[in-house]
């Protein structure tokens, strides 16, 4: 059987710029978002919790980037990754 992943592509958008409209004209907000995945991952580095990559596309700015491969993940095990970097990214 040949191996088979998930792409999971998703950015973590911080309480305070939820309010704020996706522009990718809007230069500061582009900019402020693509400041958080670093400074995310730098703190699940620090806390040896996971580790999740990222990366910009295009104009787009850095997202976060998993591929999930492993079959025994489940539900619980995704919602720990979301919940971490909710709990890491918070106060940014």
């Amino acid at each position: 059987m040949q191996p088979q992943w998930t792409n999971v592509c998703f950015w973590y958008v911080p309480q305070r710029l939820r309010a704020r409209e996706w522009n990718l004209n809007d230069m500061d907000f582009c900019r402020e978002m693509a400041a958080i995945p670093p400074a995310i991952k730098e703190r699940m580095t620090q806390s040896g919790s996971m580790l999740v990559g990222y990366q910009p596309v295009g104009d787009w700015p850095n997202f976060f980037r998993m591929i999930v491969i492993n079959d025994e993940l489940d539900y619980k095990d995704m919602e720990f990754v979301v919940n971490e970097i909710d709990s890491l990214g918070r106060d940014l």
